[in-house]
């Protein structure tokens, strides 16, 4: 792999674990505002009862939320790179991102 590939990787991981950790904390603050009455009606004020919760619905929504972050991902490395002028020396340079 070439060192712009490997810079491209780099910046696109980046932008993929930023979107899909707020995509995941937004979607579980919401998921337990929603669930939270019963999740402590099972156990009366205990918070150990809603970290748990969170803590078993977070493959789930990671899983939901993986699509979505990977688009942004890719629409925000794309747009930082544009902005930046770093897409258009790539393109001058006849870089390809299939080879």
């Amino acid at each position: 792999m070439s060192i712009l590939g490997r810079y491209l990787t780099a910046r696109f991981g980046a932008y993929l674990a930023f979107m899909l950790g707020a995509l995941t904390a937004l979607a579980l603050t919401l998921d337990l505002m929603e669930e939270a009455d019963r999740v402590l009606e099972s156990d009366p004020g205990s918070i150990s009862a809603l970290i748990w919760y969170s803590v078993l619905r977070l493959p789930d929504i990671l899983a939901q939320m993986l699509p979505i972050a990977t688009l942004l991902g890719i629409v925000v490395m794309l747009g930082r790179l544009l902005r930046h002028s770093e897409l258009v020396a790539m393109w001058a340079a006849a870089f390809r991102l299939c080879s």
